[in-house]
């Protein structure tokens, strides 16, 4: 079992290394690239409080694309469903420090920037600093960690549920929450549930996100106890 999770984990840094590498030099280019336009005297650029929010998009359509480019094959090479499932759960977690963790770097190494070249015309500003720090109910590097970990698991989740059941199904799962907001009863009771995951709601508590982070396992395992390998292989060749 130990040797099936490690050769899954070496699957997955393969397989993540790139595209997790290109994004965050991206990112890089992009901060440099603000804060170069910034040394203007009539251009005034600022990031505030949704410092996360680039890589919580790069989790979403990462996740998605997780599942079917994976699981069959690791499969494929001897490992186990079980051990795929921890290992899912081992690299989920460690991808969501990886990404909190740079973003705060991010973050203080281009304020330091600032800071020593005294420039005016950026801001920077995570949801740790300023006036946000006043009005946060809870911490903003464990809400960091927990919104990641949320969104791999729930979006590598709708991945498998396309993969198991095809586009089709997986659109009418996908449509499922925004159509039934149209429902004035539903719509507010999912409003009033969401609070409990906004840090700036009085409601806001991170056991919230530990019931989705155990739905999300839940329902994960059954997709992939129940999933084919050598028939989706076999189609994709």
């Amino acid at each position: 079992m130990v040797t099936q999770i490690k050769q899954t984990l070496q699957y997955y840094y393969r397989y993540s290394f790139k595209p997790v590498g290109m994004f965050w030099l991206i990112y890089f280019f992009f901060l440099t690239l603000m804060l170069v336009l910034s040394l203007h005297d009539d251009i005034a650029l600022s990031i505030t409080g949704a410092t996360s929010f680039p890589s919580m998009i790069f989790i979403i359509f990462f996740s998605l694309l997780t599942f079917k480019n994976v699981f069959p094959f690791v499969i494929k090479l001897g490992v186990s469903r079980k051990a795929y499932m921890l290992s899912t759960y081992i690299y989920g977690l460690l991808l969501s420090l990886f990404m909190v963790v740079l973003n705060y770097i991010y973050l203080y190494f281009f304020n330091l920037l600032v800071n020593v070249f005294s420039i005016e015309g950026f801001d920077y500003i995570g949801l740790n600093m300023g006036e946000f720090a006043d009005i946060l109910t809870g911490n903003a590097y464990l809400f960091d960690l927990l919104v990641h970990l949320s969104l791999f698991l729930l979006f590598t989740l709708i991945g498998g549920f396309f993969y198991r059941f095809g586009m089709i199904y997986g659109v009418i799962l996908i449509a499922i929450f925004p159509l039934s907001m149209l429902i004035k009863s539903v719509g507010t009771k999912i409003i009033e549930l969401l609070s409990y995951l906004a840090i700036f709601h009085e409601n806001y508590t991170p056991l919230s996100f530990l019931i989705i982070i155990l739905s999300c396992l839940i329902v994960n395992w059954l997709i992939v106890h129940r999933s084919s390998t050598v028939d989706q292989i076999t189609k994709q060749h």
